[in-house]
């Protein structure tokens, strides 16, 4: 095949656990989709490996599944901003997840911190990643101090729904947290 000034074709391999699966694009309608890169909002706190900590865990309470990450921490410890947003609540009310804040971020992210012992913020305020937003805790349905982080996806599912493999899972995860 010669070479010409035409649109170059690129190949895309992607590796998924379960198989290996290939995509061909042209160079100008490669697919251009935001995809945000959370911080930890823990300092030192890493992906959990226990199943239970994580996305799709079995409960009793939410339709029997876990939404967020659990990040083991001291009680009080900071919690930071993983992206950059706009606080869109700031709840105090009694609920399963106690305290928490949601912040929107851009392309419609968005991103809960539940069990908090302080909060630290306000609806409508703004705050850049590592911002301090609250304090860790055991409010709502909790046993220990810990922080309950969730990610949202723009069509309002969270980060993680529909996968039963832990380690496509944790592969999904490290790819949006560092």
């Amino acid at each position: 095949m010669k070479t010409q000034n035409k649109a170059i074709v690129i190949l895309i391999s992607v590796l998924i656990l379960s198989g290996v699966g290939f995509y061909v694009f042209k160079k100008d309608s490669m697919p251009k989709q935001y995809k945000p890169v959370f911080l930890m909002p823990i300092e030192g706190a890493n992906i959990p490996k226990y199943p239970g900590y994580l996305p799709n865990a079995p409960r009793h309470y939410r339709d029997g599944i876990h939404e967020g990450i659990e990040l083991s921490a001291k009680e009080n410890s900071p919690v930071k901003a993983a992206l950059s947003g706009e606080i869109i609540e700031a709840s105090t009310r009694e609920s399963i997840d106690g305290n928490f804040v949601m912040i929107k971020h851009k392309e419609n992210w968005t991103s809960k911190y539940s069990h908090l012992s302080k909060i630290d913020v306000y609806v409508g305020q703004k705050v850049k990643t590592r911002d301090i937003i609250g304090l860790t805790g055991c409010t709502g349905n909790c046993i220990r101090p810990h922080l309950d982080f969730t990610i949202y996806k723009p069509d309002g599912t969270y980060l993680g729904k529909g996968y039963d493999d832990e380690l496509e899972l944790q592969l999904l995860l490290s790819t949006y947290i560092q």
